[in-house]
């Protein structure tokens, strides 16, 4: 199995900072290795956006969605799983 986490919300010691209250993981998940059988399919999205790195916060949706048929095809190739962690700060302070 293969892995891939993002995390949303890290304020590092600040637990209690109230514009983030929540800490989320996202974890892409594959059989496959996607480093190895995902290059060709990766390298197209970025000659597409003319980018060298893809990241979300920095393409937005609208770029996003001109590469969705190469995001779906990646993910017909690969068979991602996707599983959403969230931890509610203040309660894990606890």
């Amino acid at each position: 199995m293969f892995f891939h986490v993002d995390e949303s919300g890290n304020t590092g010691n600040n637990l209690f900072d109230v514009a983030q209250p929540t800490l989320s993981y996202g974890l892409l998940s594959s059989r496959s290795n996607v480093d190895v059988l995902g290059v060709e399919i990766h390298s197209a999205m970025l000659a597409s956006l003319g980018v060298d790195t893809l990241h979300a916060a920095e393409l937005g949706v609208d770029r996003i969605e001109s590469i969705a048929p190469l995001l779906i095809a990646l993910h017909e190739k690969m068979a991602f799983n996707f599983d959403y962690y969230f931890i509610d700060k203040p309660t894990y302070a606890l």
